[in-house]
């Protein structure tokens, strides 16, 4: 049995406001930004997606990995 090579892919905000604002357009015109970074961290990272039926172009080897959402902005994931 060949072991697969695993990966992970992480959605995350980039311009913090703009994204905040398409899902909740009040919120992301009345909420400035530091008060946005700070409630991020209190939501958990979301699980999307499973990818299978990959095979890796230079190892030949299957590959498997994970689409994740996390709530963190850059500035957010800097400071971990």
């Amino acid at each position: 049995m060949t072991q697969e090579d695993t990966f992970a892919f992480i959605i995350h905000p980039i311009q913090i406001k703009k994204d905040v604002a398409r899902k909740f357009p009040i919120l992301g015109k009345i909420l400035p930004e530091p008060v946005i970074n700070y409630a991020s961290r209190f939501f958990p990272p979301l699980y999307i997606s499973e990818i299978t039926g990959i095979q890796s172009q230079d190892t030949g080897k299957a590959v498997r990995g994970w689409f994740l959402a996390v709530p963190y902005t850059p500035p957010t994931m800097m400071a971990l």
